[in-house]
């Protein structure tokens, strides 16, 4: 009975020393500020990259705080537009102090053509017009 003890002492001491437990701090930065250079709008879109950066509020040559609110509002305008499923940043490169972003956006899938069966032509015509079922109008998920 008492070897197991001691046996049981033991493996709790090699254990014990061998497993440590590190806590990270994890501390955000409070930014650093960059001359916006360039940002690349990359993804499946059909607007023009202008028209994208215009609609995010970038624009070059402006300083922006990175991270900072800079970026977080850019994205809000973009989501706000309601044109766009998925919409992500990235740093492709620091030079000195100008930085490089790229726009990643998703563009939200468009309806092509509505169709209701099972009901008279004229009551699914009524029923298209007031759900406001129209060609090329953004679908998502509700």
């Amino acid at each position: 009975m008492l070897k197991k003890g001691l046996q049981l002492l033991f493996a709790f001491i090699i254990i014990g020393n061998s497993t440590k437990l590190v806590a990270q701090e994890t501390k955000l930065e409070n930014g650093k500020e960059y001359i916006l250079a360039d940002v690349k709008v990359t993804g499946k879109s059909k607007y023009s990259e202008q028209t994208v950066v215009t609609f995010s509020g970038l624009e070059k040559g402006q300083k922006i705080l990175v991270p900072g609110e800079g970026i977080s509002a850019a994205i809000k305008k973009i989501w706000k537009l309601g044109l766009f499923s998925d919409v992500n940043f990235y740093v492709n490169e620091i030079k000195g102090d100008s930085i490089f972003l790229e726009l990643n956006l998703i563009e939200s899938p468009k309806l092509v053509d509505a169709k209701i069966q099972g009901i008279k032509k004229g009551k699914a015509e009524e029923l298209i017009k007031q759900v406001d079922l129209k060609k090329g109008k953004v679908v998502n998920e509700i």
